[in-house]
């Protein structure tokens, strides 16, 4: 008689220890570095998460860095860029919060934001902005 396979769980590497998305202490700082940076191929590869990574061709990630270089090169998309880098710097200092597993973190944002909330949710011991 054949012996069952064992179901193996995803049992994925921790993050490196100097790993900034380990953390949202250090998760949220390093976004607006980058941001501010102006890297955004950079900023997509690291804070989409890899589940929408996976689901979105090279192509249209190639069109969405292009659409948001083309947008923050303009006035009102270099407001829009301070102002998400301000809600941003909003909530570093914040706790947030999670959702049952705590692999989804919820900051709500102070009035006049451009969204209620900023979502971070945690894949593979890293954390993504959503």
């Amino acid at each position: 008689m054949p012996v069952p396979s064992a179901v193996v769980p995803d049992v994925s590497p921790p993050p490196a220890a100097d790993d900034s998305q380990a953390d949202l202490s250090t998760a949220i700082p390093d976004f607006i570095r980058m941001a501010q940076f102006g890297d955004f191929a950079a900023l997509m590869e690291t804070y989409m998460p890899p589940s929408e990574q996976a689901q979105t061709p090279d192509d249209q990630k190639a069109k969405m860095v292009q659409e948001m270089k083309d947008h923050f090169q303009t006035p009102e998309g270099r407001q829009d860029m301070q102002q998400m880098l301000t809600e941003m710097q909003s909530v570093v200092y914040l706790t947030p919060s999670y959702d049952a597993t705590g692999n989804t973190a919820t900051y709500k944002l102070p009035a006049g934001s451009s969204h209620p909330n900023l979502v971070f949710v945690k894949e593979n011991g890293r954390w993504y902005l959503k």
